[in-house]
């Protein structure tokens, strides 16, 4: 390799590196030559609408071009600047499919990404499979209980940075929205594909040696007469 090249790649990695300190976009994997997107979003499951949802895009160096996003609640794309990031306010409750796509700046290739989010806090009634009461839930909210309370209890890190919480997180596809580690216990967000009927039956049975239950995220409402 000429001393030219290892000086550009040393040029190229100190201002990623000084960017990346100084919260500039986030461009990663500079060398690589097929455009990527990814969505980061985040915003309060268990808000009720209107409900703002914040996007940031991280993309690799060849697809800073012709960024958009579309927020799945009609049929417009909207331009994202290079800050790449941006927000979007939905009035109303329901799934919805945020799509961000660019063009790549070296070959023209095509990137795109795309997640589905459920937005605005949705109130169901929910039957206990074992002592038959029906009462109300968030639903695509469920509440993990896990098994080794002095270990997680004691942490000086957050229980899902624990490799084997971790590992259950990824393969259930789950986002964390709180953590009690007094109680080892645990907030997570569901995908559209499980229920949380499916969490509370099957999770414990699935990984015994590190859940001991799931329960739902229950409502407690006010009897008539309290304050």
């Amino acid at each position: 390799m000429s001393r030219y090249l290892v000086a550009l790649m040393c040029v190229m990695l100190t201002v990623a590196a000084f960017s990346c300190g100084r919260s500039q976009p986030q461009l990663i994997n500079p060398g690589f030559p097929f455009p990527s997107i990814y969505l980061e979003i985040d915003f309060d499951v268990l808000a009720e609408a209107p409900v703002e949802v914040q996007v940031t895009l991280v993309a690799n160096a060849v697809v800073v071009d012709s960024l958009e996003i579309s927020w799945g609640d009609s049929a417009t794309w909207e331009p994202v600047d290079a800050s790449l990031q941006c927000s979007h306010v939905y009035n109303e409750a329901g799934e919805y499919t945020i799509t961000a796509r660019g063009i790549g700046t070296t070959r023209g290739d095509p990137a795109q990404d795309s997640r589905t989010v459920r937005v605005g806090r949705v109130v169901r009634p929910y039957t206990d499979p074992i002592s038959g009461e029906t009462y109300d839930i968030v639903d695509g909210v469920a509440i993990v209980c896990f098994v080794e309370w002095e270990r997680l209890s004691g942490l000086d890190h957050d229980m899902a940075e624990e490799p084997d919480i971790a590992a259950f997180l990824v393969t259930e596809n789950l986002d964390v929205y709180d953590e009690w580690p007094t109680i080892a216990s645990m907030v997570v967000v569901l995908p559209g594909d499980t229920t949380v009927e499916e969490a509370v039956a099957e999770w414990p049975q699935r990984y015994p040696e590190l859940i001991e239950a799931v329960e739902p995220n229950s409502i407690s409402e006010p009897m008539e007469g309290d304050a």
